[in-house]
């Protein structure tokens, strides 16, 4: 979630009058180990076409390595975002629900321990095609809150998003652990 968390400071930096308001395409190719000594990370951004994109990536016994892309969607600061549909409307398309409780409690049987400052995710409601959750930070992150724009634990809350849909469509089958790659849209 780093990746993100740097691809959206890089790309408010180099275009000034903007803000980046989505991310889509994303890919995690491969993780950032950071052994005993320092680890330099680049993080290049090409604009061509009116597209941005965004590469991370390391050299590693030589060899440039990526880690990461995806492409960058910027507004105008003063856009303001369009209204949503009456979100009343499309939760009574979803009929299965999971609260936290018994998403976490799923997670523990699968062998994912989540500490406190992980477990954003309230509730998580599906239809089967489509899922829908709400997240709130955790108390104990309420202190770094303005660090970050895409808090850590906000939007790994998202990825966990992917098992409970997962537990959800198939509450009956084997738990079988996802781990999510690749992302097609992340509105801000």
């Amino acid at each position: 979630v780093a990746y993100l968390e740097m691809a959206l400071m890089a790309g408010n930096l180099a275009m000034p009058g903007h803000e980046v308001k989505a991310i889509k395409q994303i890919v995690w190719q491969r993780p950032l180990e950071i052994k005993k000594s320092p680890c330099e990370v680049a993080l290049h951004l090409n604009h061509q076409n009116h597209v941005t994109r965004y590469e991370i990536g390391s050299q590693e016994n030589g060899k440039y390595q990526v880690h990461g892309e995806g492409e960058l969607i910027f507004s105008e600061n003063n856009t303001k975002p369009q209204p949503w549909q009456s979100l009343i409307a499309v939760m009574s398309e979803f009929k299965q629900a999971i609260d936290a409780a018994s998403l976490y409690a799923e997670f523990t049987k699968m062998g994912i321990h989540y500490g406190e400052s992980f477990q954003a995710l309230q509730w998580l409601k599906s239809n089967g095609q489509y899922t829908l959750s709400f997240y709130k930070l955790p108390a104990s992150c309420e202190k770094d809150e303005s660090v970050y724009r895409l808090h850590p634990s906000i939007l790994d809350g998202v990825l966990q998003t992917v098992v409970g849909a997962a537990l959800s469509a198939y509450p009956h089958e084997d738990k079988k652990l996802y781990l999510p790659f690749a992302l097609g849209y992340l509105w801000l």
